[in-house]
């Protein structure tokens, strides 16, 4: 069986290092405890291997097939949306009182990890369902509610995200999607979205598009944007499907990778009998539109884990059994019995490098998913703290766990020689399947603008520098441990130059000097990325070593010393390189900007 996860270290992070259990102290998680969190777990690995799995290579394979204006998926897909919806995923995390199971948004999506491990294409169509049900949560009126809401949670109806125009894809503002008024309070929607993952499919009687559109004479611009619900057929007040909508699915992409998740280009109001319905307020649809951005952003960052982990998995177990080349200690030896090539050092190097990267990821995700409890279900100065690190971390688990993320897939298949580059095995979908992850949702260098230009000012940088001040913490307890000397040293120095660069670069915003800030702002995001995620690997270390001088059965013992050397292999690796990143941006270099490239014409430099 293909192993999606590592089960051990989930949950030696869940309730080791971050003591999700301790989360019933508060009284909306007082149900839950490590058992009721692993039941849920236990549940979603258990349909992720029996159900999603056998699917994931029949999807990429048949794809997303367009025929007249109607798409076609595959037919094992129907089972796996029924069985999501009827073992409560699509509500595990709201109230009772909602039908919910009340769960936390951490276990949430270390159970999502299990399934987009198994099938991440299908996985979209609950997830972009689940978010748009949610918008209409926060914003809709009662009657919205109550037409819309149950049947997405069951997955009779889909759910969407229409934001990308052909000429405004990161410029939103640029839209030209029109909503006209009509005499009976909706609007008639006029124009064209692409790109829109699951815009129409077989799977669901109905789909639910939010659609950001500008009302005729609103101003041009961002806030000049309202959101629509715009249904595929109408509903009738008894719930009952109406009409169709004038809501044309007018072809799909044919991409890279994600295969059987449709990505559609849509038509709103071809023949001028599209009607929508406001969402919220007037010129407030980017404002509600980040809602559901933000929570995708962190599950694209969950693409570059649920895309990696199980191609290193895989890679493992073919290192142990793919037998070639003799032990180094008989390289003189033409006689000697061939080994398994996870005996040779730059194989182990390249899974040990794996490893750390992958576990990194999960660090990064799964604590940040906890601050979204943390400012759910504390009060005051907790939840507010909670809320601030998660607007800071959210850009960077996107970014920097979806470009890693693809780093981890290359080296599977260089770990598997040629036979990696081949479809007999799973690891060329895997990294076709994850490359998406850095351009949707906002592309990586986006994020790493709205890392630079608004996340490090947030409470005049007091988030920030609250953040370094922690690891500066953890940093004591390396050098208090006396086994991480020479490690405390590195992440306290990377600490310490992250935090000069951070100012140096925010001095050159203050100038008016844009240009060095934004040619820096992704190695910026990069090196951020490195030095959280070591904070947190060395976090996993002084628990383990703490374990083991508590005495721990040999099995435990390996697997606790494992987690010291990861993070260990990992600071000694990357932050000297994370260290040499954040040079060059103090260095001002800026020959991106003075360059004239073959075939530009322009006038003297940029800048």
């Amino acid at each position: 069986m293909a192993k999606l996860w590592n089960r051990r270290d989930v949950d030696f992070l869940l309730y080791d290092v971050l003591k999700i259990q301790e989360l019933n102290r508060f009284e909306h998680f007082a149900d839950h405890d490590r058992e009721t969190f692993n039941m849920i777990l236990d549940a979603a690995e258990q349909l992720a291997h029996e159900e999603f799995l056998p699917t994931n290579k029949e999807g990429d394979e048949h794809g997303t097939v367009y025929d007249n204006g109607n798409v076609k998926l595959p037919e094992s897909f129907r089972k796996l949306a029924r069985l999501y919806a009827e073992g409560g995923w699509m509500q595990l995390m709201d109230d009772y009182e909602d039908g919910g199971q009340q769960a936390p948004h951490s276990i949430a999506v270390a159970a999502g990890t299990a399934f987009g491990a198994a099938n991440h294409s299908f996985l979209m169509f609950p997830g972009l369902s689940q978010g748009a049900a949610n918008l209409i949560r926060s914003f809709g009126t009662e009657r919205q509610k109550k037409l819309y809401m149950e049947p997405i949670f069951s997955l009779r109806y889909g759910g969407t995200m229409c934001l990308t125009e052909p000429q405004a894809g990161t410029d939103v503002g640029n839209l030209s999607t029109v909503a006209r008024r009509n005499e009976d309070g909706t609007y008639s929607i006029k124009g064209q979205k692409i790109f829109i993952s699951w815009g129409d499919h077989d799977l669901a009687e109905n789909i639910v598009h939010p659609v950001l559109a500008r009302i005729e004479g609103d101003p041009a611009g961002t806030k000049g944007i309202s959101i629509f619900l715009v249904p595929k057929y109408r509903v009738n007040e008894d719930g009952s499907l109406g009409e169709h909508n004038d809501v044309t699915c007018s072809g799909v992409e044919h991409k890279l990778g994600i295969h059987a998740s449709p990505t559609c280009q849509l038509v709103f109001g071809e023949n001028d009998n599209c009607i929508g319905e406001l969402l919220g307020e007037e010129r407030q649809g980017m404002k509600i539109m980040f809602q559901m951005m933000n929570g995708a952003r962190l599950e694209t960052g969950m693409q570059g884990l649920t895309c990696s982990e199980p191609a290193y998995q895989y890679a493992l177990e073919y290192a142990y059994d793919r037998k070639q080349g003799s032990s180094i200690k008989e390289f003189k030896n033409a006689e000697a019995p061939r080994v398994s090539i996870s005996e040779h050092p730059n194989v182990r190097r390249m899974l040990l490098d794996m490893k750390a990267k992958v576990e990194g990821m999960r660090a990064l995700l799964y604590y940040t998913a906890l601050q979204i409890d943390l400012g759910h279900v504390a009060e005051g100065a907790e939840a507010e703290a909670a809320s601030d690190r998660l607007e800071l971390l959210t850009p960077i688990a996107k970014a920097w766990c979806s470009d890693v993320g693809f780093d981890v897939n290359e080296t599977a298949i260089q770990c598997l020689g040629g036979h990696g580059y081949l479809a007999d095995h799973p690891l060329e979908q895997y990294m076709r399947d994850m490359k998406i992850a850095s351009l949707y949702e906002g592309t990586n260098g986006v994020q790493a603008m709205d890392l630079l230009g608004r996340k490090l000012n947030m409470k005049g940088g007091s988030v920030f520098m609250g953040l370094l001040a922690e690891i500066g913490e953890t940093v004591d307890k390396l050098n208090a441990s006396g086994s991480f000397g020479d490690e405390a040293q590195l992440l306290g120095r990377a600490k310490d130059t992250l935090g000069e660069s951070a100012m140096g670069l925010g001095q050159l915003f203050m100038s008016g000097d844009l240009a060095l800030p934004l040619l820096n702002a992704k190695p910026f995001l990069d090196s951020m990325g490195d030095v959280v995620v070591s904070w947190l690997l060395f976090w996993e270390a002084l628990v383990a070593e703490e374990k083991l001088a508590a005495g721990a059965d040999p099995a435990e013992t390996q697997f606790l010393q494992g987690k010291i050397i990861t993070a260990t292999h990992f600071a000694h690796r990357t932050l000297p390189l994370t260290l040499g990143r954040l040079e060059t941006i103090a260095s001002q270099e800026r020959g991106a900007m003075e360059i004239v490239f073959e075939g530009e014409e322009r006038e003297g430099a940029m800048a």
